[in-house]
């Protein structure tokens, strides 16, 4: 199985030689890219939460309702916090 990291030199590979059918490849087997937490600024991969949590739906809801912020932004422990402080009446 090809690690993240080997998919991600795969691809940039082919986008320095301009090889357009490599770069749909990588792209279609799913490149994972990292993000930064804009709260936390901890580095994430998008697809990281493993498991289900009601309070990171909560955060998402209310990262929703108030429009400032992507939920993609946030990382799932950030937005698992944010839930649960939501649910307890804090607002942030």
């Amino acid at each position: 199985m090809e690690t993240d990291k080997s998919k991600a030199d795969r691809f940039f590979s082919a986008a320095m030689t301009g090889d357009i059918a490599q770069i749909q490849l990588a792209l279609s087997e799913g490149i994972s890219a990292l993000r930064i937490c804009k709260n936390c600024f901890r580095e994430f991969n998008k697809n990281e939460s493993s498991n289900y949590s009601p309070a990171r739906d909560l955060g998402d809801i209310f990262i929703s309702d108030i429009g400032d912020t992507d939920v993609n932004d946030l990382c799932p422990d950030c937005r698992e916090e944010l839930g649960l402080m939501n649910l307890l009446g804090f607002k942030p």
